[in-house]
């Protein structure tokens, strides 16, 4: 048969697959990436076959995209003073800046069910950047996990990065404070700030703190954020998230996080936030309590 029949869309393969940019018109490597995934979405879901095509001729081309270097968008470096901020600048549309919580790793998530589930839907209308804190994931470890005021610096490195002079920004948990300080020093770089299951300050005490740090190091990497950070989770999203522990964090570092963390007060800065603000927050949630997402809300 010709090649137009077994390799219909061989076209678009190779104006997605990752190269070094031709020139100026040329798609951002994010988006690149964004393309391929609903175009092997678009396979699996048989919306690209045309008629006399073999079925196995899609599959073979979706094979054939990732063999290309379309299994995962491009990891870049920002630089925050003398540390390297990893980032990921993926899809096309209204700049959305995603904060993470307690840890992350900017690769990995997409495995990670709960985190996949808010990322690739975000991405197809949205040009969505992801990245990971200091002291976490990618991003250098070398000073440690820094002051909340570090941390919040990390989010101006990216944006720099991008080349982004305005943005939305969406934070979960512990990245709500450092969304909201950043939200309050930038007040002309956010247009829009929407808050999730985070808080504005922390009432524990000093026991409970090094319970709490004690508890982590003894179990990280083996799943303990199952049931604590992640909610409704099961055996494999259990394994997922045991694997995201081991290469985001070391047990020493996130210790050293759990303590940083409880420390974290932004109640200062909520009267000059003038971005609108949309708070979110899940009642039954066993680590972020109902009560500092209603403080936030207020």
């Amino acid at each position: 048969p010709p090649r137009s029949t077994l390799f219909p869309y061989t076209t678009l393969f190779r104006s997605n697959r990752p190269a070094v940019r031709a020139d100026r018109r040329s798609p951002p490597p994010g988006r690149q990436w964004a393309q391929g995934r609903q175009h092997r979405l678009d396979l699996r879901q048989g919306s690209l076959t045309r008629p006399g095509t073999p079925t196995w001729a899609a599959v073979l081309d979706c094979a054939l995209c990732k063999i290309g270097g379309m299994g995962l968008p491009e990891t870049r470096y920002a630089k925050a003073g003398r540390l390297d901020i990893a980032y990921q600048d993926v899809g096309d549309g209204v700049p959305v800046v995603w904060v993470p919580g307690f840890v992350s790793h900017v690769e990995l998530h997409r495995e990670i069910p709960y985190a996949r589930g808010f990322i690739e839907p975000m991405e197809r209308f949205a040009r969505l950047i992801t990245f990971d804190k200091r002291g976490t994931g990618l991003s250098d470890r070398s000073l440690g996990v820094g002051t909340l005021e570090d941390r919040m610096d990390d989010i101006r490195a990216v944006y720099d990065a991008c080349r982004l002079e305005r943005a939305a920004v969406v934070a979960v948990s512990e990245g709500g404070p450092l969304a909201m300080m950043f939200a309050a020093t930038f007040p002309e770089r956010v247009s829009h700030l929407v808050i999730y299951g985070s808080y504005t300050h922390t009432t524990l005490s000093p026991e409970t703190r090094l319970m709490w740090r004690a508890h982590l190091e003894e179990r990280w990497g083996t799943g303990v954020m199952d049931g604590l950070i992640v909610q409704h989770g099961d055996a494999t999203s259990r394994a997922a998230l045991a694997r995201l522990e081991r290469y985001s964090c070391t047990p020493r570092m996130v210790g050293e996080k759990a303590l940083s963390d409880a420390d974290l007060d932004v109640r200062s800065v909520l009267g000059v936030i003038t971005a609108p603000t949309l708070v979110m927050h899940n009642v039954g949630d066993p680590t972020a309590r109902a009560a500092p997402g209603r403080a936030v809300r207020g």
